[in-house]
């Protein structure tokens, strides 16, 4: 601070006061809550939702939690001032913020969902004075390891709650491939320690495995910090989501090779990063959150004489899958771009209208080889094949990430006691069409499933009561 006055670069001053500032709102947060977990005990939140009789209204929805994490990375490696709008700024984006102030990152906040960065370049990031604390952030995590294992220096990550026990194999071997050296457990869990000096090579080929887009984005950033000829291996289980065209918005260089080079929807089997990526500012409104946009696309699906209009929706991050199978299966979905026309846009950022309806479901029968394509509307078809007419099947859920597993038994629990008729058994759940009756249910802390127990109590004979949604709302506050 004191050569900036000396030599008055003004930028630098105001950098320094912003981080000042930002670290102290930050402490005082935490004396916050320790004081008040010292006096008190947190309540257990329930919601009760009534049978609702329709859902009528033009709405735009808070802006999508993981293209949030990626612009905000995105924007904190660019050079210049980038202003971004409609953030989704809950807890764990709130975490990848804080982490990269404490990098050197100048943030101003204005309130509203509008931030202005002022980013530091690929390589401009500062030593932290404490381990990265990513909480129970896991998206916080995959954006943060790959950008930091190309530092100049060292950096510990630590976490809190059910993170620590996770493992992150996969993600390990991506930021590895890049040439860090990486210091963990056996298991893979956190903590995670980078060492300082990593010597990243001149060019590697890395096969991401699995489905998760978590994975393929963590590949995306270690594909632009290396800063070398890279070329990413994509499996044929991710779904294209087109999140390699938001990279581009910031002036990086890149090539997607697809299984069909004919057709620009196909499926994404590589991608290639050019050597020397120099990331340039951007301005950039966020669209609507696809998990809140999936669940009241299927709350206007099952109340009769709802209609609904999102007028903010990037239909490149919903699943297709998801919107062919209630399409399929008797929804009234409509979507336009501009003025009317029925476009599919190539970019996340690219926002469309959609028009639901009331439909009258039938069965639906999703096959094992599309059940990675729903993994995170999986729940949301659950609750429409509730109230669908005749048998619904779901196939290979053996093949779903391993937390998957408990949180389908837990919602076929919910289904019990609501009093529809189930099975689940060898990696099939099938669901009987039915009013269900209503009932108390517990999320277990889990916000994909309160956001499936609420929906099931749309039409439901009585009322239903959906326990421990703490989580819920930290994730969607505006709720």
């Amino acid at each position: 601070l004191r050569h900036s006055i000396e030599v008055g670069d003004g930028p630098a001053m105001f950098g320094v006061f912003t981080r000042a500032k930002s670290a102290r709102d930050h402490f005082l947060r935490l004396l916050e809550a320790r004081s008040s977990s010292a006096t008190s005990t947190v309540k257990p939140i329930s919601i009760k939702v009534l049978p609702a009789s329709l859902i009528k209204g033009d709405i735009s929805v808070r802006g999508d939690k993981f293209l949030s994490h990626t612009v905000i990375t995105l924007a904190a490696l660019s050079e210049g001032v980038s202003e971004l709008s409609n953030l989704d700024m809950g807890q764990g984006v709130k975490v990848t913020l804080q982490a990269l102030r404490d990098m050197g990152v100048v943030v101003e906040d204005f309130g509203d969902q509008r931030i202005r960065i002022h980013g530091v370049g690929l390589n401009g990031l500062k030593a932290p004075i404490a381990p990265i604390n990513v909480h129970d952030s896991e998206l916080s995590l995959h954006v943060l390891l790959p950008v930091l294992a190309a530092q100049k220096f060292a950096v510990t990550f630590i976490a809190e709650s059910n993170l620590n026990a996770q493992p992150f194999i996969e993600l390990l071997s991506i930021v590895k491939s890049m040439g860090a050296s990486v210091t963990t457990s056996d298991s893979g869990c956190l903590p995670f320690t980078i060492a300082t000096e990593n010597q990243l090579i001149n060019r590697y080929e890395i096969d991401v495995k699995g489905h998760s887009r978590q994975l393929k984005l963590a590949a995306l950033f270690a594909g632009v910090m290396c800063q070398k000829d890279v070329t990413l291996n994509l499996s044929d289980e991710f779904v294209s989501d087109k999140a390699e065209n938001l990279f581009t918005l910031f002036s990086c260089q890149l090539q997607a090779q697809r299984l069909d080079a004919q057709d620009s929807d196909a499926q994404v089997s590589c991608i290639r990063f050019d050597e020397g990526q120099l990331l340039q500012a951007a301005k950039l409104d966020m669209p609507a959150d696809t998990d809140k946009a999936a669940w009241l696309v299927l709350l206007a699906c099952l109340s009769p004489g709802s209609r609904l209009a999102i007028d903010n929706l990037a239909l490149s991050q919903v699943s297709d899958k998801y919107l062919a199978l209630l399409t399929e299966n008797g929804a009234n979905i409509e979507s336009f771009m501009g003025r009317g026309e029925q476009v599919l846009p190539s970019l996340p950022t690219d926002v469309s209208s959609i028009n639901v309806g009331f439909a009258a479901f039938s069965g639906f029968n999703i096959s094992e080889t599309d059940i990675l394509s729903v993994c995170n509307e999986l729940l949301l078809l659950c609750v429409a094949a509730v109230y669908a007419k005749g048998t619904s099947r779901f196939e290979g859920l053996q093949r779903l990430p391993y937390h998957w597993e408990d949180r389908i038994t837990t919602f076929v629990d919910a289904l019990i006691i609501t009093g529809v008729p189930c099975r689940l058994q060898a990696g099939v759940l099938e669901i009987e069409g039915c009013t269900p009756c209503g009932g108390e249910l517990d999320s277990a802390g889990d916000y994909h499933l309160a956001l499936a127990m609420l929906a099931l109590g749309m039409r439901s004979r009585s009322p239903v009561t959906v326990n421990d949604c703490h989580k819920l709302l930290e994730e969607f506050e505006e709720f």
